[in-house]
């Protein structure tokens, strides 16, 4: 009889581990043609001054899209993609992400100019989104990241304004990091804008202007309460069973 109830136990136990698994998460790395992909992150290429070829991958059991659908102020059918090249100034634990990125075609002495990621089969649910913001040069300025969940009619802050900091001689500055939480509808594409809300040059490091810019992002689905609880109950199981 005792043996019974462990093997009940095995099985309640097994399965919920089973249907509480870590949560799904795509890992991006915005990429020059040619420039090397950070550890565990999906490379999605663009050559500059063109716009990225879709990437068909997955996002725990859904097949998703990614695609670009707009750019700049002046042109919206490009981008520019950088691969600054041998880590130079920074040696942080991102180095390969770090070193690329995707921005607006144009760079721009005003406010506005954006790039956009579009999302297209995502499954209804919640999702946290980070993204990591960073130029080894001369990139500098007000960001802030946009969202919609209705195919690009409209959008909303999803972030408040960061700055942009370029890396100093001695690699000190690190990625800024940005973090937000959103629902996805299932029926709509959800699409992510980051724009250039302010041109800040305090180092007079580029004159030209600056402009919306991103070095890579994650996607993850976040657990729904009843899968939390599920969690828990497994636990106890657990302990349950190792008393006995």
């Amino acid at each position: 009889m005792m043996k019974t109830k462990f093997a009940i136990h095995s099985l309640i136990l097994s399965s919920l581990l089973m249907a509480t698994a870590p949560a799904a998460t795509l890992s991006v790395n915005l990429t020059r043609s040619g420039a090397p992909t950070e550890t565990g992150f999906t490379n999605w290429e663009s050559d500059d001054g063109d716009l990225p070829l879709n990437l068909v991958t997955t996002l725990g059991t859904d097949s998703i899209t990614l695609s670009a659908p707009s750019t700049g102020i002046s042109n919206a059918t490009t981008l520019r993609s950088i691969d600054r090249g041998g880590n130079d100034g920074y040696a942080g634990t991102l180095p390969s992400l770090t070193q690329t990125w995707w921005g607006q075609r144009a760079s721009s002495t005003g406010a506005g100019g954006f790039i956009t990621i579009d999302i297209a089969g995502l499954s209804a649910g919640s999702y946290s989104f980070t993204g990591w913001f960073l130029d080894h040069e001369d990139q500098t300025g007000g960001m802030k990241i946009e969202f919609s969940d209705n195919d690009g009619v409209s959008f909303t802050d999803a972030t408040s304004t960061f700055d942009l900091e370029a890396v100093v001689a001695d690699g000190a500055t690190a990625p800024i990091v940005q973090n937000f939480n959103f629902t996805a509808t299932g029926t709509s594409d959800v699409q992510i804008r980051f724009t250039n809300v302010n041109v800040d040059d305090p180092d007079g490091m580029n004159s030209s202007g600056a402009f919306a810019l991103v070095n890579g992002f994650e996607i993850a689905v976040v657990p729904e309460p009843s899968s939390l609880a599920l969690v828990g109950l497994a636990s106890g199981l657990f302990v349950l069973r190792r008393r006995r």
